[in-house]
Order: C-alpha cells, then structure tokens, then sequence
C-alpha cells in the first residue's frame, strides 16, 4: 500500500508514479483499475486488462457512432469479464444527490483513503478519488478526472453524482484459464454481429467503411455538426489502435504464460496485430479532432476515404491474427 499524505486539512494518496504519459490509455475503466490496482501492490498492466477483458481485440461501433462504442461497459461488456477473470472484492455505492446517503458514501471513501486506497468514480468515463479535503465543516473530494494523465494536479470538489467504487483485497494473480479464455474470446468476438446497436467484429469494420463512403450517411449522422462526428470518429479510431497496441503487449505476456507448443502461434499472432498497430498509427493523419476545426482543419470526403484503405488494410491483417488465434483455441 502507498503511504497517506498528510498537510494541515488535506489527506491524499499520490499515485503519479502509475499515470501514464499524455494521450496514452484512453479506456479510462481500465486505465483507472490498473492504478489502483498498481496502489496495492499488484503488478497487474493497462495491456494485461485491456487482454484479459477482450477489449484489446474488441472493435465496436454504434449504428449512429455514438462515443461510447468503445466504452467497455456498453455493447459487449468487457468490464464484467475483466471483474471475473481477476475476481476482484469491491463495493459499490451509487450517489445521485440523495442527501440521505452523502454521509454513509462520504464516510466510506474517507475510509478507504485513510488506508492508501483510492476510489473508483464512474460515470460517462471513470476517475480515481485519491484524497480530500475537510475544513471547518466542509468537505471536498480530491478527483483525478478520467484523462488525467502523468504529473496532472487532482482537483477538490464537493462530492459529484458517480458510482464509487472501494477495493476491499488486492486480486490473486488471475488462474491459466482465465488467459485461455481471453483467447477464445477474442476468437468469439470477431465473428460477431450486432449487440444492443453495436456492430462488432469483422462486421464493424465492414460497417464503418461503408458509411465512410457514403456522404448521405455522413450527412445524417452529422446532426449535431461536423466537429462532433468528426471528434466520435476519431476517438473511436484512437481507441481502435490503442486497444491494438495492447493487443501486442498482451499476446506477448501470454505466450510467456502457456505451454511451449503455443508460443509460435502467439508469436505470430502479436506480429499480425502489431502490423495492425503501425497501420492505424499512419492512418492518424486522416483523423480530426473536434478542436482541430477552430484551427481551420476540415474532415474532408478525401481524409474519410483514406480512413476506409486504412481500415481495410488493418481488416485483411486482423483476419490473419484472428485465425493464428484461432489456431490455438482449436488446439486446447
């Protein structure tokens, strides 16, 4: 456990040796699982959960390219897998405003503080409560916000409507099967279809090309503006080559875990996967974010349709990686 940090009326936990750099780990589930989880003692990765979970080879998209599409809670749930597979003990308490419960959720976050545990706080996106402040009779909770990133100050604030959620025991290392089973997921999730509006798998890939070609689709997707389906589609295609990235670091780890007869199918696979990184990687000059178009940038038809030969490229290398993965699970 951290040692508390204590001065005057503030109390926190400082945890800025396990952020990562600027613009890394945008799935803030996992991103702020793993700090707490570093917190206690475990040398669990972003990239081991990102595998373990399937999101690291997870590709979702919304039928309207809402942002959340790769949130790991919605569509295919990632976060419930992860929660299984390393059979974490936490709690959960809800804050909506009800002043009847702010004591009792209040009392124990502090709790878990005072221990060198941070909290988990959820909502569109997930941060860490990692202190707090308590002055006169006012109390304000010290929030890293979900993009915090490396060297980033937390911020105080009265208590905001999130779930919170309190690790009680720091997680045993996760059993073999939990790795095996992250491969036949990973397996499972590219030949799915639609869930819940989402299209997954080789199918999402097939349907985001599509409406890339497609103007009239842009047309109607675009109702709120250019800039903001122009800001989902790129945070949804950095989460893509993110999740990617992990994919590679994951296939790695795993093949130092299983038996050797499995390791050159691995290494294969990370090498498919790893093409598929350094593909959507040069495909980031045909991405805009939202706060690019007050510098004058525009999405133009030519950048999306450069977006669809990069899709299409990282798609005929994934099949490849799939099926090398495929070769495995048909194995076990």
């Amino acid at each position: 456990m951290l040692t508390v940090q204590k001065k005057d009326d503030k109390v926190w936990i400082d945890l800025d040796l396990f952020y990562p750099p600027k613009h890394k780990h945008p799935n803030t589930v996992f991103k702020s699982t793993a700090i707490v989880l570093n917190a206690m003692d475990s040398d669990v990765t972003y990239q081991q959960l990102m595998g373990i979970s399937g999101a690291a080879f997870r590709i979702q998209l919304h039928e309207e390219w809402c942002p959340s599409s790769p949130h790991p809670d919605c569509g295919f749930n990632c976060t419930d897998v992860m929660i299984k597979a390393l059979k974490l003990d936490t709690i959960s308490h809800t804050y909506t405003y009800m002043k009847d419960k702010t004591d009792i959720i209040l009392n124990k976050i502090i709790a878990s503080i005072d221990k060198g545990l941070p909290v988990i706080a959820s909502s569109y996106e997930t941060g860490l409560v990692v202190g707090y402040i308590k002055r006169n009779r006012e109390l304000k909770l010290l929030y890293r916000e979900p993009y915090s990133n490396i060297g980033d100050k937390p911020e105080a604030l009265k208590i905001v409507p999130a779930r919170y959620t309190i690790f009680k025991t720091t997680p045993p290392q996760p059993a073999i099967q939990s790795y095996v089973d992250s491969l036949q997921r990973a397996a499972q999730l590219s030949d799915h279809h639609i869930l819940d509006k989402y299209y997954i798998g080789f199918t999402a890939y097939e349907k985001w090309i599509s409406d890339l070609l497609d103007e009239s689709k842009i047309k109607k997707l675009s109702k709120n503006g250019e800039p903001e389906l122009s800001n989902q589609n790129a945070h949804i295609y950095y989460s893509l080559l993110d999740a990617r990235q992990c994919a590679v670091e994951y296939l790695k780890y795993v093949e130092e875990i299983l038996s050797a007869e499995f390791q050159v199918p691995l290494k294969k696979a990370a090498e498919y996967y790893e093409q598929i990184a350094k593909i959507l990687q040069k495909g980031m000059k045909s991405i805009v974010w939202d706060w690019q178009f007050g510098e004058g940038t525009k999405w133009t038809e030519i950048m999306r349709k450069d977006q669809t030969y990069i899709l299409q490229d990282a798609l005929t290398i994934e099949r490849k990686g799939i099926n090398a993965i495929k070769s495995i699970v048909n194995s076990l």
